[in-house]
């Protein structure tokens, strides 16, 4: 039987007492209030790519040796094999676009005409009575197909649609998505549009938000970290309004960590946030990802949020 999210308690970010990023200040990822975060910490490479380690120089050296001794052997083994072995390695492991099936790890694009893609890894999940989905073809970023979310918050209660990927992920990858937002949609308090929760012992019925991603009433992008929904949770905003009526791309770096992982978020393509040192996965260090519209109170009733594209990475997919 595929698990279900029961969703205990509420997920969201934006609402409620929390430390947020002064919106003048030109340091990225600085917070008000907060002494958790500290600027002077040692962070990861925020290009940290996994495939970069790959590039094993003596695998070029090894293969042509035998071909070549017989020919030349003063002459061809001194001076092309180190030009060889120098010149086109790097280059092609630093460019992850020129490979993209090896750096997928999963993807969404709703070609089937359905939500199949999600089979075995994850699946639809609502909360509260009103929330749908539908793959349709009015509003798509590539190919026939994108799936819309649908909500109606006209009774100020929570209300979600999210599809889960809550199968293994991998320690360290890159999620993203393709949003398109209506220009009629008003957010009156807060709304939650990517989040990445876990558990304590391995029971997805009890999972618990650490990180999202979403907007309050000034419909700006922000972070929130949610210590198991603590009150003294710690959100940044860098004050950028999310576009609406175009396609847009939110691509993030997520490190999983029990003590000092990092969150990196890129908004077509402009860094918006580099977080680290808090957990990124809860004490069994499990961890599913959803994408979603949901909300307590957003506008207008019914209210629709489209996404394309969905894919989790190896490395950066870019805009």
């Amino acid at each position: 039987a595929t698990p279900t999210l029961a969703l205990v308690g509420s997920d969201s970010a934006f609402a409620g007492s929390s430390s947020t990023i002064d919106s003048t200040s030109s340091a990225e990822g600085s917070i008000v209030g907060d002494h958790r975060f500290r600027e002077d910490r040692v962070v990861k490479d925020s290009n940290r790519r996994p495939t970069k380690t790959n590039t094993p120089v003596p695998t070029k050296t090894n293969t042509p040796v035998p071909t070549l001794t017989n020919t030349a052997v003063a002459t061809m083994t001194s001076t092309p094999a180190l030009t060889s072995t120098n010149t086109p390695v790097p280059t092609k492991t630093n460019t992850p676009t020129e490979q993209p099936v090896q750096g997928i790890f999963w993807s969404a694009g709703f070609e089937t005409g359905n939500i199949s893609e999600y089979s075995g890894h994850g699946d639809w999940i609502q909360q509260g009575t009103t929330p749908k989905y539908e793959v349709q073809t009015s509003i798509v970023r590539s190919g026939d197909y994108a799936v819309k979310f649908t909500i109606d918050t006209s009774s100020k209660t929570s209300q979600a649609a999210y599809l889960f990927y809550w199968n293994t992920l991998p320690d360290a990858a890159y999620y993203s998505a393709w949003y398109y937002i209506p220009a009629n949609t008003v957010v009156q308090h807060w709304w939650n549009i990517m989040q990445w929760k876990s558990t304590y012992n391995g029971n997805s019925d009890y999972s618990r938000p650490v990180f999202n991603l979403g907007a309050g009433s000034k419909q700006t992008l922000g972070l929130c970290y949610l210590p198991d929904r603590e009150a003294d949770k710690v959100c940044w905003d860098q004050g950028v309004k999310l576009p609406t009526d175009r396609w847009f791309h939110i691509e993030t770096y997520y490190d999983r960590d029990k003590v000092d992982g990092r969150v990196i978020v890129w908004q077509d393509g402009v860094k918006m946030f580099d977080v680290s040192g808090y957990p990124t996965v809860l004490s069994d260090g499990t961890l599913h990802w959803s994408v979603n519209h949901y909300s307590d109170d957003i506008q207008p009733n019914p209210s629709s949020l489209y996404l394309d594209d969905i894919i989790i990475a190896h490395s950066p997919v870019g805009h």
